[in-house]
């Protein structure tokens, strides 16, 4: 018998989520924040982004140099721009902006005297233009695609672990449902002595109960028809052995008389002799018809009793 409150396979699903679901939001986190940090770590300490800054003026530099571009050539600035991945490009000279590329149309430069303050603690880098030689300030993050990389690393291995919780929690429902299987088939075939395994406490197990219950009365049906039978074969078996006995007497008798080995007194004896036994013949006869009757309405009886359960 069950001896929990037993949990319908819709809420054992349901848990099986919320589990599976907390166990990947966790693992995600801790591979989004401890990556992020190994990740800003290494950037910080290899100079990562300064060195992207470095190449990418140097193909400025070259790029000036191939287009003999002056200082006031913002739209080919522009063109140059457009092909680099989210950067903010300002030109100066004498701490005059001279182009921004972030609104390159609003700047009169070769009108524009707006002194813009000198931060130390941002790089600057020389770029020789064909008339002048101005100061390039770069603010760009190339790192963000390495972030972006590792969410999606953490998210797919996140998803990958969802599934192998919840994939683990279906395959043990699964496998009970085989061995119910395995199980049933094995009745099916006659095997009333291997028993229903009852396992968790949901539908299943109910289902289970139920078959096995089934099973204990198929095999106590049987083995109550196997001893009816047993006994009617007993009772046929002594039956016939009383028979045998009045029968064997009967027909001595009947030899007698037809040999005439008697004498003439004794004729009446022996004819009493053969009706007595006839008549034992015949109520062992009635005995065995009542006995047949009994049997029949016991069997019928014992029928409509399984059949009501």
């Amino acid at each position: 018998m069950l001896q929990n409150k037993p949990l319908s396979l819709t809420a054992q699903f349901s848990r099986l989520l919320l589990v599976s679901g907390i166990a990947a939001l966790i693992l995600f986190a801790l591979l989004r924040w401890g990556g992020g940090l190994l990740l800003e770590k290494y950037f910080v300490e290899s100079g990562f982004q300064a060195r992207i800054n470095d190449a990418r003026m140097t193909n400025l530099q070259e790029y000036v140099n191939k287009n003999n571009l002056q200082a006031k050539d913002g739209m080919q600035l522009t063109q140059w721009v457009k092909k680099q991945p989210l950067i903010l490009l300002e030109v100066y000279r004498n701490n005059i902006l001279l182009y921004n590329s972030k609104a390159p149309g609003e700047w009169p430069m070769e009108e524009n005297e707006l002194e813009v303050p000198y931060y130390e603690w941002q790089s600057y880098y020389q770029i020789s233009f064909a008339d002048v030689t101005a100061e390039v300030l770069v603010y760009a993050d190339d790192t963000y695609r390495w972030f972006l990389y590792l969410t999606l690393a953490a998210l797919l291995l996140a998803c990958l672990v969802f599934l192998l919780i919840f994939l683990q929690g279906c395959r043990k429902i699964v496998k009970y449902i085989g061995q119910l299987c395995r199980e049933i088939q094995a009745l099916e075939g006659g095997d009333l002595n291997t028993s229903i395994t009852l396992q968790g406490h949901n539908e299943l197990t109910q289902l289970a109960q139920s078959l096995d219950s089934m099973r204990l009365a198929f095999k106590e049906q049987r083995e109550q028809e196997t001893a009816l039978f047993q006994t009617h074969q007993q009772m046929i078996t002594e039956m016939s052995h009383d028979l045998r006995t009045p029968l064997t007497t009967l027909q001595i008798y009947t030899d007698i008389l037809r040999l005439q080995k008697y004498e003439p007194d004794q004729l009446v004896d022996y004819l009493n002799k053969i009706d007595a036994k006839a008549a034992q013949i015949k109520q062992l006869a009635d005995n065995i018809f009542a006995y047949s009757l009994a049997t029949n309405r016991q069997y019928v009886e014992h029928n409509i009793k399984n059949d009501s359960k």
